[in-house]
């Protein structure tokens, strides 16, 4: 069976690679990348920006993929990518993911796509809604858009050429890697590392629901061997937290003394969570947060550079 995962690089994609490897499940030289740089034990097929074509998987030898794992795309790092200037490069995940489809080798049996819960209506408001697979769609921002109509374009594709689509919608993702994204856990760790103040927005009574990467990547895993499409599954914590609780608990961790302002500035987002679907089809127990809050904390203070490249 012949595995191709786009994203492989990225914060998700790396622990997925780990994951794999650690599994022994899949044969390694059945694992195919689409990258933008070569990864070292893998066979990789550089994408181009997205102008690769099938003549590229037959000079690899390629002439079928099964499953496709279309974890690539461009997703929001800072508050500011989504501001109306930066629509572009979000319009380019769904040219992306259609020259993908247009461009594989054959008919895969399997797609899982990994979209967002962006995707869902409320989702940046602090009132107290709790998210699931059952809340309307609204596309609030380009980003959402484009995973929205990525999502419509391969379900109408599942239909007409009848591979199985599993849709995966991640929320609020953390561990290992997470720095290149500006999150929360990893900018409140090098804050207090660096003998920074740590300024919280409000009172810091907003939500945070952070899911482990690790988590949320033996899920995708277990979806490889979905025979038949679940539906929408959200990949979330049910685990909500406040900000200030997060930042107190890494200051424990790290033994350090609390340093922190609380600013006049509106508060952010709160997000909660009903993951029961999640529970329910992967038998997945998460992993608590202060325990998945030490591991990174760990792995910062070793300074692991395994998902900082």
């Amino acid at each position: 069976m012949n595995i191709l995962i786009t994203g492989a690089t990225g914060f998700v994609g790396k622990t997925l690679l780990r994951k794999i490897a650690e599994s022994g499940d899949f044969s390694k030289d059945r694992i195919i990348l689409l990258s933008g740089k070569p990864v070292d034990g893998y066979l990789c097929i550089p994408h181009n920006d997205y102008t690769f074509t099938k003549d590229d998987f037959a000079k690899a030898g390629i002439d079928r993929i099964n499953v496709v794992v279309h974890l690539g795309s461009a997703v929001p790092r800072t508050k500011a990518d989504y501001l109306p200037e930066n629509d572009s490069k979000f319009i380019a995940n769904v040219r992306n993911t259609i020259h993908l489809y247009e461009n594989l080798p054959s008919v895969p049996q399997k797609v899982i796509y990994i979209s967002s819960v962006d995707v869902y209506q409320g989702i940046y408001q602090s009132n107290g809604n709790i998210i699931s697979e059952e809340t309307p769609l609204a596309a609030d921002t380009m980003y959402a858009a484009s995973k929205i109509m990525c999502e419509k374009y391969l379900d109408e594709k599942s239909k007409t050429d009848g591979f199985v689509l599993q849709i995966l919608r991640l929320g609020q993702i953390y561990g290992n890697g997470e720095e290149v994204y500006s999150k929360i856990v990893s900018s409140f760790v090098r804050r207090i590392e660096n003998g920074q103040t740590i300024r919280i927005f409000g009172n810091g009574e907003d939500f945070r629901s952070q899911l482990l990467v690790d988590d949320c990547c033996e899920c995708i895993l277990k979806a490889i061997d979905f025979d038949e499409p679940k539906g929408a599954i959200n990949l979330v914590s049910e685990q909500a937290v406040r900000i200030k609780d997060i930042v107190y608990l890494i200051y424990r961790i790290m033994e350090k003394m609390p340093d922190i302002v609380f600013t006049e500035a509106p508060a952010g987002r709160s997000n909660r969570f009903d993951n029961t679907k999640m529970k329910q089809v992967f038998g997945m127990i998460e992993t608590p947060i202060e325990d998945g809050i030490r591991a990174y904390v760990d792995y910062y203070k070793k300074g692991d550079l395994y998902a900082r490249l």
